[in-house]
């Protein structure tokens, strides 16, 4: 059993890996995660004063576990990892004050020198800081927890026809899928953790009925990778990437939105939804979901 501060990372990244086994089952009580995500940290406008906020906000739900969404800092994907650095450093100010375990998923902004604009070499292996951060040996993982299988996933193709990145999960990481599943009973209830959504309503309570999604906001292969699942009970989907707190039931799935941590990236609200992190509830197979604003009130000007 590790302990708080055997997996929480310190100022500087370290971190333990990932355990197998965080705990046993509670005898038949509820599953209760805290799930927070799109941080999109950096050291202006307050931020990590924000961030701090929230982790204390976070303290009090008395949850069993943490899990993060993913883009933990913000820009990653055109800067060199050496620029990023106070930006990790936020991040990891709030971080190390969390009470629970915090298992984490990499988000976009978490891909680090894909397409440096500074003149900088491109880093051969853009995942290779976020994993070196977490200690993790992939961007992909799965544990045991109070009677759950939790598997974390990583949605990205990065270069997909000349583009930045599209929600893909591609075959190397389903073939660790289907591995991944043979050794979990059909009667273990999933939970998957992904930082791009596989359902969503955001384009069209945004923009309109008729508005399609984006493979830049959904996983685009997400019904090829369900089917991997299909002889097992998935009870949930967490995501974030679109900034919006959103609780939608596809086919006995449900699929939770995260809201943000930074909201509209430390502007205020997005769409309605405040600067804030979720409780998930899991009892008897039945999904509950809370959306907590941390109330903090934005310190970004909105023309910057």
């Amino acid at each position: 059993m590790p302990t708080r501060r055997a997996f929480l990372a310190s100022a500087s990244g370290t971190a333990l890996a990932v355990p197998n086994i965080l705990a046993a089952s509670k005898g038949g009580k509820p599953l209760k995660i805290g799930f927070y995500t799109d941080l999109h940290m950096r050291a202006e406008w307050q931020a990590p004063d924000a961030w701090q906020q929230a982790a204390e906000w976070i303290n009090r739900q008395g949850v069993d576990f943490l899990i993060c969404g993913g883009d933990a800092i913000t820009d990653g994907f055109d800067a060199s990892a050496r620029s990023l650095e106070p930006r990790w450093e936020a991040y990891f100010s709030g971080h190390k004050r969390l009470r629970n375990d915090v298992y984490m998923a990499m988000g976009n902004h978490d891909i680090v020198g894909a397409q440096p604009t500074d003149g900088s070499d491109p880093e051969k292996d853009p995942r290779r800081v976020f994993r070196e951060k977490f200690h993790l040996d992939r961007t992909y993982y799965s544990f045991d927890a109070v009677g759950h299988h939790v598997m974390v996933l990583d949605p990205f193709e990065i270069g997909w026809e000349g583009k930045a990145f599209r929600g893909w999960i591609g075959e190397e990481q389903q073939e660790w899928i289907r591995a991944d599943l043979a050794g979990v009973s059909a009667s273990t209830p999933v939970l998957i953790v992904c930082h791009m959504p596989f359902f969503s309503t955001y384009r069209q309570f945004t923009r309109g009925a008729l508005e399609p999604m984006s493979n830049r906001y959904i996983v685009e292969n997400n019904l090829a990778v369900l089917k991997l699942f299909a002889r097992h009970k998935v009870a949930a989907i967490l995501s974030g990437h679109l900034h919006v707190n959103e609780f939608i039931q596809v086919n006995g799935i449900t699929h939770i939105c995260g809201g943000a941590i930074c909201a509209k990236w430390w502007r205020g609200p997005w769409f309605g939804t405040q600067e804030g992190f979720g409780v998930v509830t899991i009892d008897g197979g039945q999904v509950g979901w809370e959306y907590v604003d941390y109330e903090w009130e934005a310190r970004r000007p909105p023309d910057k």
